[in-house]
């Protein structure tokens, strides 16, 4: 009888032993897995690294934005939100980088008061749902690129030719809704 007590306590001891070995088993496993998988994906990523190393892209440098173009400063814009009726606005300091061959043509007196504007019209067409979205100022950069120099084409009588860019960049500053 004392050799039955005896094989149970041992059985007691050594089934709890075992019972939770299981779950820490099963986590190392889960981890090594995890590691595995995480050199199996670095390896891969690297390997598309080289691929794209090995093809050859010639890229012409001509050099830094200033010396390709000169800053004309249009100012504060400032325009109504569409579908607001005139309770909220837009102000932004406006900035435009021009090709330098072409800033003595676009920086003249009588035009910028059309670039002026042409950008209000543009702040005037968005509605306040789009004014709010997290990509807004590249939107704005990019609509008053494309704006400007369509205008300045107009203005400078070269209809003719869509591919004709003056604006190089539009740097904005000072973005407030109110």
């Amino acid at each position: 009888m004392a050799d039955d007590d005896d094989n149970k306590d041992k059985a007691a001891d050594g089934g709890g032993g075992k019972g939770a070995m299981g779950p820490i088993i099963a986590l190392v496993m889960v981890l090594l897995i995890g590691v595995g998988l995480g050199l199996v994906i670095k390896w891969a990523v690297s390997g598309e690294e080289v691929k794209e190393e090995t093809t050859t892209r010639e890229i012409t440098s001509s050099g830094p934005l200033w010396e390709q173009a000169q800053a004309l400063d249009v100012g504060d814009i400032v325009a109504n939100i569409q579908g607001e009726s005139g309770r909220r606005y837009v102000k932004v300091n406006v900035q435009i980088w021009v090709k330098t061959e072409d800033a003595q043509s676009v920086s003249r007196p009588d035009l910028l008061p059309v670039l002026r504007e042409t950008l209000q019209d543009k702040v005037r067409s968005y509605k306040m749902q789009e004014l709010e979205t997290g990509n807004v100022l590249d939107s704005l950069r990019r609509n008053f690129r494309d704006e400007l120099n369509k205008r300045l084409r107009e203005v400078m009588g070269e209809v003719d030719d869509p591919e004709r860019t003056y604006v190089n960049k539009v740097v904005l500053d000072g973005f407030l809704i109110q």
